[in-house]
């Protein structure tokens, strides 16, 4: 037998993009496991510029360690060229556990493919099975102690009232029932498996509270071992219909992915949003913002936060980007809290959208703003948009708009009778010789 009460010393390095705290989990698995003790000394430093490992973890690592780990994306080559030179130097487990490094462990195939398969999947479980399986490599357990990786969902519904994962619908509406409206929440697993569902929770009790119902599901479709277009088919439709009145969506870089090829030239990719078709509103959760940075900013969201929860997201439909959550501390691995406000604006958005879409259309008001420079050039620059022609665009949609039931006291018929129309009655913003009134 082996002596499980000699301490078991790992050393671990990531670099991960996004908001993981997987460090939190490594640190609360190695304090919970007693035999054999372990001393971890655990280092996940931003991926941004030159993210290298610390001279004392360096140190750690190569004199006291029994066992490393390590994952980073695999362009930063100064880290990829660290850890190909120790694991040829050192004899102790060099692991990686992620694929992008598979290459440079210093263990055979399957070994390593171990080490991933205990990440890809996550959660406590695999990480606590983990460090005991890196005891038994390096001799301080018995073989056979740990149990291989356990499988989870890679999608399913979450609800924070149950222990249970649906992976379907049915069985999720036996537990749940019937309600109405039914909104929809769609959000990366990464918070699930680590346990990170603090904001979600708050939004789900939000939603209940106000009589709604919610279909709260998790998808690894932003990391690629699913597809978010075949999550939402499967969680949010029926025969290929809405079971949802409004879906509410993580908001990080892309929700559909933006790689696929036509099979003809003239032939669109299918579009998961146009077959839904309901408002997607934008959940944020800042990555590294406090709330209090964010309410001492006055540009709000950082510009990094702004492209990745805005911007991107745009490009696929998403609206109304609302800010929820942010982490609780500047501390490591700090796990994220809501804004209660922010909660509740963001639940007053969704139940008016769904207000909004019960509405018959001849009582809906729509504003369409056009670009257009005040005080220069001001008359040649209406409705300027590079490469398109937004008055005749506009004269379409509003035609579309008529035979929708809209109530439209005047139509164009096409871009150049609506920027007639836009001259003659002076609609324009320049104050310098018309009043305000000559425009109204």
């Amino acid at each position: 037998m082996k002596r499980q009460d000699e301490k078991l010393k790992i050393a671990g390095f990531r670099v991960i993009y996004g908001p993981s705290t997987i460090g939190r989990i490594y640190q609360e698995v190695g304090e919970k496991i007693s035999e054999p003790a372990i001393e971890l000394k655990y280092s996940q430093p931003p991926a941004q510029g030159m993210p290298l490992p610390s001279p004392d973890w360096i140190e750690f690592a190569k004199r006291e360690a029994d066992a490393v780990f390590f994952g980073f994306p695999s362009e930063f080559k100064a880290l990829y060229e660290l850890f190909e030179s120790l694991s040829k130097e050192l004899t102790k487990p060099v692991v990686p556990v992620i694929p992008e490094v598979a290459s440079i462990g210093n263990l055979p195939p399957n070994k390593i493919k171990r080490a991933i398969d205990y990440h890809l999947y996550g959660g406590r479980r695999n990480i606590e099975q983990f460090f005991l399986w890196l005891g038994e490599l390096t001799g301080k357990l018995d073989a056979g102690i740990s149990h291989p990786p356990q499988k989870i969902p890679w999608a399913g519904i979450y609800h924070p009232r149950s222990e249970s994962i649906w992976t379907g619908l049915e069985e999720y509406f036996t537990w749940y029932g019937k309600r109405r409206p039914l909104i929809g929440l769609l959000f990366p697993r990464l918070f699930w498996i680590e346990d990170n569902l603090a904001s979600f929770n708050a939004v789900i009790e939000e939603i209940e509270k106000r009589g709604g119902g919610v279909i709260p599901v998790f998808s690894d479709g932003w990391f690629g071992q699913t597809k978010n277009d075949d999550v939402i088919r499967k969680f949010f439709m029926r025969n290929k219909s809405p079971v949802i009145d409004v879906l509410i969506s993580y908001s990080a870089f892309f929700l559909k992915p933006h790689h696929q090829v036509s099979i003809a030239i003239d032939q669109e990719p299918p579009d998961v949003l146009k077959e839904l078709d309901v408002p997607v509103l934008k959940m944020i959760q800042t990555a590294a913002q406090t709330e209090e940075e964010w309410r001492e900013n006055p540009e709000g969201l950082n510009l990094p936060q702004v492209i990745i929860s805005i911007t991107l997201p745009e490009f696929d439909g998403l609206i109304e980007p609302i800010l929820v959550g942010t982490p609780e501390d500047k501390s490591d691995f700090s796990p994220l809290k809501p804004i209660p406000e922010q909660v509740k604006y963001l639940v007053d958005r969704v139940f008016k959208w769904i207000e909004l879409k019960r509405k018959p259309n001849s009582e809906k008001r729509v504003a369409f703003v056009l670009l257009n420079s005040p005080c220069k050039s001001v008359e040649a620059t209406v409705g300027t948009a590079f490469g398109l022609d937004s008055l005749e665009s506009l004269a379409r949609i509003l035609q579309k708009m008529k035979k929708a039931g809209y109530r439209l006291e005047w139509v164009p018929k096409n871009g150049k009778e609506l920027i007639e129309e836009i001259m003659t009655k002076k609609a324009l913003p320049d104050f310098r010789w018309t009043t305000i009134e000559e425009i109204v």
